[in-house]
């Protein structure tokens, strides 16, 4: 294994950890300054996030949800490509809101940055019939609050 797919399996594994511990600080910890991080498909109709946007849209989720985490989906590791740095990862998630347990699935593709310690761009797909009847049940809870 090439040292720089090491480094990109490594990093794929720390942010999802950093990501599960679901601060505004931990979920963008891997990410270089101007990682954008893009929620698909477009249907959904998210605009893209900066670092700082993106940990107050979890700032503000934080408060209608506790215990949120992403694992693996069962039967999958990370697909690392190390020639053009991307990372893939089949993802689910738990967690559970103000309105009853969320559960949702994701594919994210991440590209590192030359020494494959460094998110510079996500895409991040969700499914998107359980996010558009959550994304609006969450918002008015959190509008609520």
């Amino acid at each position: 294994m090439s040292d720089l797919r090491s480094r990109m399996m490594e990093l794929a594994i720390s942010f999802l950890n950093a990501f599960n511990e679901f601060t505004t600080e931990s979920v963008v910890r891997y990410r270089s300054e101007s990682c954008m991080h893009r929620l698909l498909p477009k249907s959904l109709d998210a605009p893209p996030r900066t670092n700082s946007e993106y940990s107050a849209w979890v700032g503000n989720l934080k408060n209608v949800m506790s215990g949120f985490k992403l694992s693996f989906m069962d039967g999958y590791e990370p697909i690392i490509d190390d020639k053009s740095r991307h990372i893939t990862l089949h993802l689910k998630s738990t967690c559970e809101t103000v309105l009853g347990e969320y559960q949702n699935e994701y594919v994210w593709i991440m590209k590192v940055d030359e020494t494959g310690q460094e998110i510079v761009d996500i895409m991040e797909f969700a499914d998107s019939a359980y996010t558009i009847e959550w994304i609006q049940k969450l918002q008015n809870a959190i509008e609520k609050k």
